[in-house]
């Protein structure tokens, strides 16, 4: 099953910028490393990110689904090639009634 109004999701680079891709983020600063270490991914190219991001969510089928206090998150996995690497990309978005 795919995310339902998908195409509605809302993707902000600062979330991105400050959180994913920035390698001071007490917890963000473990995926900046991969992103940039795998992917080739920074905050100058943060555009390329979000439309892996984009791709996910229009196109994944959901993998697993937890509830939470906030609400239900969806979590997608997306495949990402690179140096004829395949690396999986997991996502997870959370619906808000």
């Amino acid at each position: 099953m795919k995310l339902q109004n998908g195409e509605r999701a809302i993707i902000p680079s600062e979330k991105l910028l400050e959180y994913c891709l920035n390698p001071f983020h007490e917890h963000g600063r473990h995926k900046a490393y991969l992103f940039s270490r795998l992917l080739g991914i920074d905050e100058r190219n943060v555009g390329e990110l979000q439309s892996l991001l984009e791709h996910a969510i229009q196109n994944e089928e959901i993998v697993r689904q937890q509830e939470t206090d906030h609400g239900t998150i969806y979590y997608l996995d997306s495949s990402v090639i690179r140096d004829r690497r395949t690396f999986q990309l997991r996502s997870l978005w959370i619906v808000l009634e």
